[in-house]
């Protein structure tokens, strides 16, 4: 357990020694927040390469993080450690305040670094098997039944995690995110306010502000990391607002160039913030120098680092899942290829569409809505090139939930998607709201202000009081479970995966061993986090037929046709866990009716496809079967 922690810790400590090392060089703030941000572009942009080439193992993660903590305590001395002593206020209230603080900041952070379980739906059938493979063979590998790998992240965020995984096992892959993610965001805010000389009792709200605004951590992809690297675009930008028009700096090109690769390799949703964002900063230095030449130079260099930052991971994309970028490139391998996946408009009127996202968003649009009050009623800080900035990122902001409402169709986690773009639209506009506050001259004035703006803030966590909740009960369970031990809660995966000796992970060996070696497999497994992944081909069928090589997975039609299909792009061996149905059964209720249309279809494929295995069950050799999993030979009939 304690080893577990320990190399977490040093993961973390080694993308900012990353980070840290960079900033000398290209001279960029080196204050810890700003270092880890630019550690994490550099190592997703190190991960694209590695990962391209086949690479990506142990002596390749292991090394990075090793090469991390040399080069940070090689240059400890040049790094800015917050100031936490300016922070101790005087006064009792004032001193609870910090405590509440510090409390939340350490439940917050260390409570999610270990998870003892994880989304049965989403996690055990996808998300902990990437990380795996990724390690274990080199590279993320062909992923043609794979929904999630399709269209969730070009693989950024599984690299991330394979750093945590090489030396901690998949119990911690939460430590990127959200435990890093939130340190990260609160140690920018620290900093950027000590910057600033904003006065105490507003760095304490700014910072308890961020500490309520927890999402809801649904499954292991990135939530809380893109909001913090979205601050650091922004604090970077505001540092100087002012910067020439036509001016040349080759740290801001390489930070944004990195982050913005980053953001985008991590999860390919946040192409419009960051794209929009930048459009806007630098499309204003264009048109205040008159459209001159000179003013395009910064913005093409940026645009085209970004670019080739990006193209590893385009091209693992291209390779794996059979398009660069997903959608805006092309659709792969997904069913709406081939004309037999319906688009969200087809599955359900745009009026009950959008009524779904209206239910379901109420709370984004609420704390939307609270960011902009914020902006507007918190006064003017620091003269127009800053209030400019300001507004760009909150429009960015409404971009991002925008796509995400209209593009993504998945009303019932539109909420989680669009959080990181609303919650760091709070954040900035708090934050500068505590900048105009501070001014000597506005001191004596600000209180009403303050209490406007407080109210304001408290409204945007109420909002938001289930994911808060949530965020913090895991919290106080994650570390239980770490102290007590797997068999405080049986029915978690730290006891299903470690009970009487490894025996689950044991008998998924056995599965395996049931089929030849070097031979491709397609899953349909309750763990199949747990697989060999050296010894056979593993395809994931996360969401069957709604990703699948040409010409398409049959739905509906039968198991015969199934079959016929699989043979056909040389898939002999099915591993199914069919006393659990792949622990998505089809007698547990909850997973038919959802509230969004776009899952429920996907739902009701999974099911055929299920019942389709186990009529495949009756009719084909079965190599392996145990009283949970069974190996059907597509090619031997019974």
């Amino acid at each position: 357990m304690l080893e577990g922690f320990g190399w977490s810790l040093c993961v973390c400590m080694s993308l900012v020694g990353w980070g840290g090392g960079l900033a000398r060089l290209v001279r960029l703030p080196r204050d810890l927040g700003s270092a880890g941000c630019l550690g994490v572009g550099l190592a997703v942009c190190y991960g694209g390469v590695v990962g391209f080439l086949g690479i990506a193992g142990p002596a390749a993660t292991g090394g990075l993080v090793v090469l991390g903590l040399a080069v940070g305590a090689a240059q400890i001395r040049s790094l800015e450690f917050p100031a936490f002593a300016e922070l101790l206020p005087e006064g009792w209230p004032a001193r609870c305040v910090l405590g509440a603080i510090v409390l939340l900041a350490v439940l917050g952070v260390v409570g999610h670094v270990y998870y003892a379980d994880y989304d049965v739906y989403d996690d055990y059938l996808a998300y902990l098997v990437y990380p795996q493979k990724l390690l274990t063979t080199g590279a993320l590998g062909l992923e043609p039944f794979s929904e999630r790998r399709l269209q969730t992240s070009l693989g950024g965020m599984y690299f991330l995690q394979s750093l945590v995984l090489v030396g901690a096992g998949f119990f911690y892959l939460h430590t990127i995110d959200p435990a890093f993610g939130l340190a990260l965001t609160l140690l920018l805010l620290v900093a950027a306010m000590a910057r600033q000389g904003v006065v105490l009792p507003w760095r304490l709200g700014v910072l308890l502000l961020a500490l309520l605004l927890m999402p809801t951590i649904l499954n292991l992809t990135a939530i809380v990391l893109p909001l913090a690297l979205m601050l650091f675009v922004y604090l970077l930008v505001d540092g100087d607002p002012n910067f020439a028009a036509g001016s040349f700096t080759v740290g801001r090109i390489v930070a944004f160039s990195l982050v913005g690769a980053a953001l985008v390799a991590i999860k390919s949703v946040y192409l419009p913030w960051i794209g929009f964002f930048l459009a806007f900063v630098y499309g204003r230095r264009i048109v205040l120098d008159g459209f001159a030449e000179r003013s395009w130079r910064e913005p093409a260099a940026v645009m085209t680092l970004t670019a080739l930052l990006l193209l590893p991971w385009m091209l693992v994309s291209l390779r794996d899942v059979g398009t660069a970028l997903f959608p805006v490139l092309g659709m792969g391998f997904h069913a709406s290829r081939y004309g037999i996946y319906p688009t969200t408009w087809e599955l359900a009127p745009a009026s009950d569409y959008l009524g779904a996202l209206l239910r379901t968003g109420k709370i984004i649009f609420l704390q939307s809505l609270l960011a902009w009050l914020i902006f507007v009623f918190g006064g003017r800080a620091r003269g127009w090139a800053a209030t400019m900035t300001g507004l760009g990122f909150l429009v960015a902001s409404l971009v991002l939930a925008l796509v995400v409402a209209v593009g993504s169709g998945v009303a019932v986690h539109f909420p989680r998607y669009a959080y990181p773009g609303v919650g760091a639209a709070l954040l900035v506009a708090a934050y500068r709201a505590a900048i105009a506050a501070s001014l000597p001259a506005r001191l004596r004035a600000a209180r009403r202000r303050a209490a406007a703006v407080a109210m304001a803030g408290f409204a945007a966590a109420g909002a938001g009081y289930h994911g808060l909740i949530q965020y913090y009960g895991h919290a106080v369970t994650n570390l239980g479970m770490a102290v007590l031990g797997p068999a405080y809660r049986p029915a978690m995966l730290a006891f299903i995966v470690s009970h009487d000796g490894g025996a689950e992970r044991r008998a998924i060996a056995r599965m395996q061993q049931a089929v030849p070696a070097g031979a491709t497999i397609l899953e349909r497994l309750d763990y199949p986090f747990l697989m060999d992944f050296r010894r056979n081909t593993v395809f994931v069928a996360d969401y069957p037929a709604t990703t699948s090589l040409p010409p398409g997975m049959p739905a509906f039609q039968g198991p015969e046709k199934l079959a016929a299909y699989l043979l056909g792009v040389s898939i002999r061996y099915v591993a199914y866990a069919y006393a659990d149905q792949a622990r998505f059964p089809d007698w547990e209720k909850s997973l038919y009716n959802t509230g969004d249309r776009w899952i429920d279809f996907d739902t009701k494929l999974a099911f055929d496809f299920q019942h389709n295995l186990a009529a495949l069950m009756q009719t084909r050799r079965l190599i392996y079967k145990d009283d949970e999993r069974v190996v059907i030979d597509l090619a031997e009939p019974r």
